[in-house]
């Protein structure tokens, strides 16, 4: 794996970046954050299949610190149980605090994307036993020097019956993390308004954002894209044939926009004297 320079000489003690990495998988996020005391978390569970992500995810701490699962679709917490299983630490998982009853298999929380050969159901069983009883959350705790929050903490949303896959989208928590004077925004599935009305309440502006939506245009309003004013947007995973690049270059203009279905996998590196870099990674490429 290529991999951006992670010794920034300060005195004669090295330290390292924030990092954030955007891997390409079969299907949904898979984004992991590596802070510079080396705390690990996984910010959603795509679909991948093979053990490459799993082991540069785990690294060689060969464990993860906290997982967070932005919400109930299959392509962002299809993985959770192998990573779970796979670290030698039991990780904290924030969830989007929708919860289902025991051994109920919601369909709106499956998929017809034929990457999964069937393994819809048995992976949601899976997902399910590790977050139950998960609540709505606004601040992840323990970590150092890096705050990472909940943009809508607040947002309520009760399952009554399967209803509209698409509602399930409101559940999702946005998340924003903040390090040295850089923010990153991770939008997950939010609604436009959602986004809009976040970004209003906070002030948002951010050096990286990863779109909402895996990019869609309809989830990700220009007036917001020029509110954030971001340097990088980064789209997690665009459709075969699309290129949704053109809608973020033309709402920001000068922006660097990498969609990772069309560039693979990226890292975002960011440096306590305010450098951010980005390099794409090599080797972890679903196709």
């Amino acid at each position: 794996m290529n991999s951006l320079a992670i010794t920034d000489n300060i005195g004669t003690q090295p330290r390292l970046p924030l990092r954030v990495t955007v891997y390409k998988v079969l299907a949904g996020d898979l984004i992991h954050v590596q802070t510079p005391n080396e705390e690990s978390l996984l910010i959603d569970c795509g679909f991948h299949r093979g053990k490459a992500i799993l082991e540069a995810v785990l690294g060689q701490k060969r464990s993860l610190d906290v997982i967070v699962v932005t919400h109930q679709h299959l392509d962002h917490f299809a993985t959770l149980a192998n990573f779970v299983s796979s670290s030698e630490m039991r990780p904290r998982i924030y969830h989007s605090g929708v919860s289902y009853p025991q051994g109920y298999t919601p369909s709106v929380s499956l998929s017809t994307c034929p990457h999964y050969g069937g393994l819809e159901a048995p992976l949601w069983q899976q997902y399910s036993t590790y977050i139950r009883g998960t609540h709505r959350w606004k601040l992840i705790d323990g970590l150092s020097d890096v705050k990472v929050s909940n943009l809508l903490p607040s947002e309520q949303f009760q399952v009554e019956s399967d209803g509209e896959y698409h509602s399930l989208n409101r559940s999702s928590t946005p998340l924003l993390i903040e390090y040295a004077g850089h923010r990153i925004m991770i939008g997950s599935d939010a609604e436009a308004d959602q986004l809009i009305g976040a970004i209003e309440r906070n002030a948002v502006t951010v050096g990286l954002y990863i779109a909402s939506s895996h990019g869609r245009p309809t989830h990700n309003d220009a007036s917001a894209l020029k509110a954030l004013n971001p340097a990088f947007i980064c789209l997690t995973d665009s459709f075969e044939g699309s290129d949704f690049t053109k809608h973020y270059r033309k709402a920001v203009p000068g922006v660097d926009v990498r969609s990772v279905n069309i560039d693979g996998s990226q890292c975002y590196s960011f440096w306590s004297d305010g450098r951010v870099e980005r390099g794409q990674l090599q080797g972890h490429h679903q196709k």
